[in-house]
């Protein structure tokens, strides 16, 4: 509220009221007796100060509405802000987990299911102890990322906790580190039956290979995810049709980060139009 501007405006309407009454004065003055004189001055100078306050007042109320809407809009747009860095920590740490899985989980997508077990044979004959302190070090870094995606979440005060999605992206991120715990045990051991079903499916739970399909169609004992759609209601169901974790996993990434992108786009606006 800017006082001296509203004083400053008292001030002027007092004045021009004060000469308007003076002029008025002279016009009557000379035809009054002294005490008339000194009760028509009174009167003149009390309505003027009367209507300058009255003045004083009306201008100060409208300060207080425009200081008080000036205030409501600066804490909106600070929990926009607020909401728009937690949407931002959110896409990070969403990204730094995505980019930590795929980094590991397709380094042999160009490779068959055979080729790749021919390529763990060779690390089962040579340094067991070595892959499996790898996978243990994968698998580590992976829930300590996850777990920072999940605090994201919870300290995003729009989430509201509706990311359906996220549910189901966490129970495959709990597959895939079962899968690789499976894995990181079993290189210990002194035998590994690589055809083992247990074993089939801890591999193609930690590795994507190109045949999956072919695999799924065999009927092999392999990692698989029944697939999840949107219904009419917006509800999830399951319907009878499968894929590989990996197509899973990014299902479900690409549904978070659309939503995520969607409500950093509307806070953006909303902040530009407020500016």
């Amino acid at each position: 509220m800017d006082w001296n501007k509203l004083i400053w405006r008292a001030a002027t309407l007092a004045t021009t009221l004060t000469i308007f009454f003076l002029l008025l004065t002279v016009l009557t003055f000379w035809g009054l007796n002294t005490s008339e004189k000194l009760n028509f001055f009174i009167a003149i100078f009390t309505g003027g100060a009367a209507l300058a306050t009255a003045y004083a007042a009306k201008q100060a109320a409208k300060s207080a509405e425009v200081s008080e809407r000036a205030s409501k809009t600066w804490k909106h747009q600070m929990a926009l802000d607020v909401e728009l860095k937690e949407a931002k920590k959110i896409k990070v740490a969403l990204m730094t987990y995505y980019r930590h899985f795929i980094n590991e989980a397709h380094k042999y997508h160009s490779f068959t299911y055979s080729e790749l077990v021919s390529d763990l044979e060779h690390y089962k004959k040579t340094d067991p102890k070595e892959f499996s302190n790898f996978i243990h070090k994968y698998s580590s870094q992976s829930s300590a990322l996850w777990s920072e995606l999940e605090a994201a979440f919870d300290e995003a005060s729009f989430v509201k906790h509706d990311f359906e999605e996220l549910k189901r992206y966490r129970i495959s991120q709990y597959r895939h580190n079962a899968s690789c715990e499976y894995l990181m045990v079993s290189f210990l051991k002194p035998r590994l039956e690589f055809g083992s079903p247990e074993l089939k499916q801890a591999i193609t739970g930690v590795y994507r290979v190109k045949d999956w399909n072919d695999l799924y169609f065999r009927n092999e004992n392999i990692m698989k995810v029944q697939i999840e759609i949107r219904d009419d209601d917006e509800s999830f169901k399951s319907i009878d049709a499968y894929c590989d974790l990996f197509e899973d996993v990014a299902q479900w990434h690409v549904q978070i980060a659309s939503r995520i992108d969607r409500r950093i786009e509307e806070i953006k606006n909303k902040l530009s139009t407020e500016l």
